[in-house]
């Protein structure tokens, strides 16, 4: 596996919830309580869907790459072992900040 794609692992999670957060509430303010658009809600809702999906891509190539390495070995603790494992966790939390910034959408009305 590439360094590329172990970083891809690593800043992926924290880049992609960033534009999905600001995307969201973007949405929200201009389309959700200025212009009363219909189908505001399903669009932001499709953002955080289309965001979950690259940071569980992102989790599952660390993760792909964290098995790959052998337990004990001296490239487990080394640079690319520690972006892999690293990889996992982040993409885990981010995906997880995802999820949890979709709730509101279902439970509260845009404006």
């Amino acid at each position: 596996m590439s360094l590329r794609e172990l970083g891809f692992g690593l800043l992926a999670g924290p880049m992609v919830w960033s534009a999905q957060f600001m995307a969201i509430y973007s949405i929200q303010a201009a389309g959700g309580c200025a212009a009363h658009l219909p189908g505001v809600e399903l669009v932001m809702h499709l953002i955080s869907l289309a965001a979950a999906l690259v940071v569980g891509r992102a989790g599952w190539l660390a993760w792909r790459h964290a098995r790959a390495l052998e337990p004990g070995s001296a490239e487990l603790i080394g640079p690319r072992g520690c972006l892999a494992q690293s990889g996992v966790y982040v993409s885990a939390l981010f995906l997880l900040a995802i999820v949890l910034g979709d709730i509101p959408v279902f439970v509260l009305r845009p404006c």
